[in-house]
């Protein structure tokens, strides 16, 4: 009890904007010709509010089970709420020039077609580029970056098709950081599809590998050979590779990282789930910092709410001599949708600093 109470205070109100507000504005505009405020619209929205706490706590009791089925519809159901929405706000001004059911019609139009699309961003991943040279490394590196797979949200096809995507690659090394996974449904079974690298596969803990049975999770992933780092490292020729478990704490890679031992001779990877502590570890020596954690807002406006926490939002960033790369999610949790944002992942070539620079794509 003492959970749901504040996720209703903190949840309703998002609740009502993204999955009722549209729905119930919509169907007033079906309803009502005039213009340019449709008389039953306010109404019907304040009666709106009535059922949102409800409508929250529903969603809720679905989220706490285990069942990927059960979660799968509600999930869907928000992603196309989430649509709905931008369209209707995106639409409103058009009642100040045409009556409210032809409002109505384009915003329908434009929902459906926004949806395939939100879809099918989803399901494409694209392949990003990013090269790094260091005097540290003798020899080249295809270095292969995934991140939230969010195996449950995403089906074991899905994963699947990511790791032959992968392997398409040609990595010489394959590194996830973080939410592989987000359902204790999610079993070694359902990862199997890891297996199936001939190449070292190295992950830190997300934060959705925290909110499921923790032990079981470790257990999966460990069955399908991929090592998982847990505030320690492991030293590959020219790399040293370290990772830190995910924590709520903004502090914990500079509270973690001196506790791990070094050898600044090796070029330093830092893997770490959210892309906080970057500063820190450019100071201590890291010299590559891989994360994920945001999905850039995975749907229009939410990347503007993500931004204001996580100031490194995606993409590159330097600092000194240190390389940050934040990867907008491979896969996608809750909907398989994206609106504004893109499903990625990247292909790092790490080569010796003599070799020719050649353009960096993030594209």
């Amino acid at each position: 009890m003492n959970r749901r109470i504040p996720f209703l205070i903190i949840a309703t109100p998002i609740i009502w904007l993204v999955m009722i507000f549209p729905l119930v504005t919509l169907t007033s505009w079906w309803l009502s010709p005039t213009t340019p405020n449709p008389p039953g619209t306010l109404n019907a929205l304040a009666w709106s509010l009535l059922p949102a706490p409800f409508v929250t706590f529903g969603i809720f009791l679905s989220f706490q089970t285990a069942s990927i089925r059960r979660k799968w519809p509600i999930t869907q159901l928000i992603g196309l709420c989430t649509v709905m929405m931008n369209v209707v706000i995106f639409s409103s001004p058009l009642l100040f020039f045409m009556e409210a059911s032809k409002v109505a019609a384009i915003a329908s139009v434009a929902w459906v077609v926004l949806t395939v699309y939100a879809i099918w961003k989803a399901h494409h991943v694209q392949n990003t580029k990013l090269r790094v040279q260091s005097d540290k490394l003798r020899k080249s590196y295809r270095i292969m970056h995934l991140s939230d797979l969010h195996a449950g949200s995403r089906s074991k096809s899905f994963i699947d098709r990511m790791v032959r995507q992968t392997i398409a690659q040609r990595p010489d090394i394959v590194f996830i950081t973080g939410d592989l996974l987000d359902s204790s449904a999610v079993d070694s079974a359902y990862l199997k599809p890891l297996s199936q690298f001939r190449c070292p596969v190295y992950l830190c803990l997300g934060n959705h590998e925290r909110y499921v049975n923790l032990t079981n999770a470790i257990t999966a992933i460990k069955a399908n050979n991929v090592k998982i780092l847990r505030n320690e490292a492991e030293i590959i020729d020219d790399l040293q590779i370290s990772g830190i478990d995910d924590e709520d704490n903004p502090n914990q890679v500079p509270n973690v990282l001196p506790e791990i031992m070094r050898d600044n001779s090796k070029y330093q990877i830092l893997l770490y789930h959210r892309p906080t502590g970057f500063e820190y570890a450019a100071q201590a020596g890291i010299d590559l910092m891989l994360s994920g954690h945001t999905h850039n807002g995975q749907m229009w406006p939410f990347g503007i709410l993500v931004n204001r926490q996580f100031p490194y939002i995606k993409g590159t960033y330097k600092h000194g001599k240190a390389t940050l790369f934040v990867s907008q999610g491979t896969g996608t949790w809750g909907p398989s949708m994206r609106l504004g944002t893109s499903s990625e992942m990247t292909l790092i070539e790490a080569v010796p600093h003599h070799q020719q620079t050649e353009k960096t794509s993030n594209k």
